[in-house]
């Protein structure tokens, strides 16, 4: 018994050892199928995890930069080159900040960057439009780009309309009317003040409220009030009208939109005009029969007429500081408004001047009419003037690129 039970055990050990390891085998493929799938899993998350991120990563990119721009270096004064060099960044300003998770505070610094490069990049696309003004290649001594500087260039343009002088009697006589015989706002400022331009971005702003609460209002050309005081306001403190608007109008109620107290017009002589040529010879046949219809008729407004000179040392101060050769054009009717009144008021607020989130290709609030250069470019100066604004701007960047609006103090503070 006890040789059959140890030939058994034996015989147990014999025949059964065999079974365990096809066990410990069966038992180790299992163990390494598992693991396989688990890599197989593990590299798929990746792979789906990678294909989202890079699917992102334009804009996840922009939200990580940060701005920080020397006060003493103005941005107008940049180029394309010394903004990358200066910020090791590469942006895809076509990119909408849309990332909803990311914080404002990195939106902010996203759009702010983004529209900084399109300005930049825009800079000469006015070139294309040709030399209508008869403009020379004018050599202007470059000054040094601080934001000092360019603001004491700026309140040193003189700000004057023209006046009743015995000098204008036969040019007066010919229209059978009188320029007024005083100067607006000489005795008069305001501490708060809202340049409202007819930017598309306007749209649905609800920008209303916040307009009216300032003591004036300035507004252009025929931009209407009615109908849009949720997102313009409700009235109107001056009015600023180019020329060839005032050439074509015939009666001012097309123009008395929001309550007007006072007409501000402008026209753009050639470059090398005098004055006596101005007045004889104007671009517009109707612009002086016009105004002086409106002086006569229409006495209970105020009707002034800008000095020729204003409109092209403004673009003699802009080409002293611009990295690139400007376009032989003046800035644009929101530019000169906004100059204007940063003579006659405390500080400017300008809404959708620069571009907020509510950026869009519409060129005005009232109108359908589409076309980014009404934005960045096209024949005038846009881009150095925005960068420009975008330098003397003191409100935060929460306020300008999220509520839709820039702060620049007046040049009453500005010690020179």
């Amino acid at each position: 018994i006890q040789r059959d039970i140890f030939i058994h055990k034996r015989g147990s050990n014999h025949f059964f050892k065999p079974e365990k390891r096809q066990r410990s085998t069966r038992k180790t493929f299992l163990l390494l199928d598992m693991r396989l799938q688990k890599t197989r899993l593990l590299w798929a998350i990746c792979i789906v995890w990678m294909i989202w991120f890079l699917s992102f990563y334009p804009k996840y990119f922009n939200h990580k930069i940060s701005l920080k721009i020397d006060t003493n270096f103005a941005l107008h004064c940049m180029n394309i080159s010394q903004l990358m060099k200066k910020e090791s960044i590469s942006l895809d300003y076509n990119e909408k900040i849309e990332i909803k998770d990311e914080p404002m505070t990195k939106k902010l610094e996203a759009q702010k960057f983004r529209l900084i490069k399109k300005f930049l990049d825009h800079q000469g696309t006015g070139h294309a439009f040709g030399n209508i003004y008869e403009v020379p290649d004018v050599l202007v001594q470059k000054e040094e780009c601080t934001l000092e500087n360019i603001r004491c260039q700026l309140k040193n343009i003189k700000v004057n309309t023209l006046m009743e002088h015995p000098q204008f009697s036969a040019f007066q006589d010919k229209y059978g009317g009188r320029f007024p015989k005083w100067q607006p706002f000489i005795n008069q400022s305001f501490n708060s003040c809202v340049v409202v331009p007819s930017s598309g971005s306007l749209r649905n702003s609800r920008l209303g409220p916040f307009i009216d609460e300032h003591e004036a209002v300035m507004r252009f050309n025929h931009a209407p009030v009615a109908g849009y005081e949720n997102d313009v306001g409700s009235f109107t403190t001056i009015r600023l009208i180019n020329s060839l608007r005032l050439a074509l109008i015939k009666d001012i109620d097309r123009l008395k939109l929001g309550g007007e107290k006072y007409f501000l017009y402008f026209d753009v002589p050639l470059y090398n005009q005098s004055q006596s040529q101005w007045l004889s010879n104007p671009r517009w046949s109707s612009m002086w029969k016009n105004y002086f219809a409106l002086r006569n008729n229409y006495s209970n407004e105020e009707h002034h007429f800008l000095n020729s000179d204003f409109v092209w040392e403004q673009w003699r101060v802009m080409k002293k500081f611009a990295e690139q050769d400007l376009p032989k054009r003046v800035a644009t009717s929101g530019f000169i408004g906004l100059i204007y009144m940063m003579h006659i008021c405390n500080y400017v607020d300008m809404v959708e001047y620069i571009p907020s989130f509510r950026e869009t290709d519409y060129c005005y609030y009232f109108d359908s009419l589409r076309n980014e250069g009404c934005t960045f470019g096209d024949h005038h100066p846009r881009a150095i003037e925005k960068l420009l604004a975008l330098d003397m701007n003191i409100a935060e960047d929460k306020h300008v690129f999220q509520t839709g609006y820039i702060r620049i103090p007046g040049f009453h503070q500005d010690k020179c």
